[in-house]
């Protein structure tokens, strides 16, 4: 039996190694979800981070209708020959 590793490896942070009976506890699955837990990128709890994402969002939807609106204006006016 194989002896699993919960630590990263030295050479990927990202990486472990797996029992192969753990492997097959998991029907043979290799999803990295099934070995090791999601990395947190920046640190930042997710009940915090999402109004402010979701702000960030509304406000980049909000310039792109504003965009939109002007791209549209131009495409009329050169259609109709100015």
């Amino acid at each position: 039996m194989t002896r699993a590793r919960r630590e990263p490896t030295e050479d990927a942070k990202r990486r472990i190694v797996a029992a192969l009976d753990e492997v097959r506890q998991h029907k043979y699955a290799l999803t990295p979800g099934q070995y090791v837990g999601a990395a947190e990128v920046d640190g930042d709890p997710f009940e915090e981070k999402l109004p402010r994402l979701t702000a960030l969002l509304r406000e980049q939807m909000r310039q792109a209708a504003e965009l939109d609106a002007a791209i549209e204006q131009v495409l009329t006016e050169l259609s109709n020959g100015r």
